[in-house]
């Protein structure tokens, strides 16, 4: 009988102590409260229902449009800070500054996902930020700056996307510079005697246009397909020289010459 009770009462230690050393089980736990903790240190972020219907068109190029609630957009505010904070970044250093991605908890304690992370995403991340700067710049007042800095990156944009016979980088960039025109017009508002320069800047502009149109001919002058095909070769030149024309145009002092130089200089150079 005495045996038997000690055989029993070794069995319940072996047991027990097999349970205590399971490896795996100690790992599962250890996840679980590392994901639970996790969880507890997310945003919390409640859809408010009447702002849930009020929509904001951030961008409208007469084609194609970029609508939010106003739930999204205080959700991105919250997310990804740099899209609108106080003291303003470039726009790729606030895109790269907040992260692609952020986890939150919604109204119901799930976890969700919200992303910039891809062509498509850092597109409408620099789309968003315009929109908050352009309220900081004064939308109305500096209008005309804005309006004449996406003509100028515009046709930077479609020289260097003609050169290289167009390609999804280009045709994002037409959305991304709308971003890069509205930091301009914040430099502009930050350094307003910096730019106005009591001297003739004919001179930097006709170099720098010069130096532009060379670079084009340099370009032009190794491009296989243009020895082939002169004719198509003559209407690639005639739309350089537009180009050329919208950006001397367009340069009426030195604060746009700088923005357009500065503009080529960052995302093509």
């Amino acid at each position: 009988m005495n045996i038997s009770r000690i055989a029993l009462f070794t069995l319940s230690l072996l047991l027990i102590n097999c349970k205590k050393d399971n490896p795996l089980e100690t790992i599962n736990s250890q996840k679980a409260d590392t994901i639970k903790m996790q969880n507890h240190l997310l945003p919390i972020i409640i859809d408010d229902a009447e702002l849930e219907k009020q929509i904001v068109i951030i961008y409208d190029n007469g084609y194609e449009k970029l609508c939010y609630s106003k739930n999204d957009l205080n959700k991105i505010v919250k997310l990804f800070p740099t899209v609108n904070e106080q003291i303003v970044r470039e726009p790729i250093e606030a895109y790269l500054f907040s992260g692609i991605w952020k986890e939150y908890i919604n109204s119901t304690n799930k976890k969700e996902t919200y992303t910039f992370g891809s062509e498509a995403g850092q597109d409408n991340f620099y789309l968003v930020y315009a929109y908050f700067l352009k309220k900081k710049n004064d939308e109305i007042k500096y209008d005309p700056e804005r309006k004449t800095l996406i003509e100028l990156y515009k046709a930077i944009n479609e020289i260097y996307g003609t050169l290289n016979y167009g390609g999804t980088f280009y045709g994002h960039q037409n959305k991304r510079l709308i971003g890069e025109a509205e930091y301009s017009v914040h430099c502009l508002i930050k350094n307003t005697t910096y730019y106005q320069k009591n001297y003739n800047f004919s001179k930097q502009k006709k170099y720098y246009l010069e130096a532009l149109k060379q670079y084009i001919l340099d370009e032009e002058s190794i491009n296989v397909e243009n020895k082939i095909d002169k004719l198509e070769a003559e209407k690639r030149m005639e739309k350089f020289h537009q180009k050329i024309a919208t950006i001397e145009k367009l340069t009426t002092n030195y604060f746009y010459l700088n923005q357009v130089q500065n503009f080529e200089i960052k995302n093509y150079k």
